[in-house]
């Protein structure tokens, strides 16, 4: 049976119950639903999941408080992508696929893709790469 990875990097995204992004959770859910409808084995690396559920509960109310909370996030996020790749590979390195999705200022995937892993990435918007 195959193995899929599925990396989410952003921290204010969880797939608990009480999550406050209910969109994106129930996305995250569906497409986990979807690869074991296939036959597929799932692994999860899931960043929202790990943190406090206080923190994720009440994220929109604390970003949007004052700029600084949102430039503190930010950078948070800047800091830390380099750990959580690492704590990303050292728990699904094994995977046969990579199934990102994606996340401001995150990559997890990246380590992925270096060691030459399947490397699936999710973008729900339109992004341009620089073409020069």
């Amino acid at each position: 049976m195959p193995t899929i990875g599925y990396l989410s990097g952003a921290p204010r995204v969880s797939t608990r119950p009480a999550a406050e992004s209910g969109g994106p959770r129930s996305h995250i859910l569906g497409v986990l639903s979807g690869f074991k409808a296939l036959g597929w084995r799932t692994e999860t690396f899931i960043v929202g999941d790990s943190l406090p559920p206080r923190l994720v509960a009440h994220s929109e109310h604390m970003m949007r408080a004052n700029r600084f909370n949102a430039l503190a996030a930010d950078v948070s996020r800047l800091a830390l992508r380099y750990l959580y790749r690492q704590q990303a590979w050292k728990k699904l390195g094994r995977v046969d696929w990579v199934y990102e999705r994606f996340a401001t200022f995150q990559a997890l995937g990246k380590v992925f893709q270096c060691r030459r892993a399947a490397w699936i990435l999710e973008t729900n918007g339109t992004y341009y790469p620089c073409v020069r």
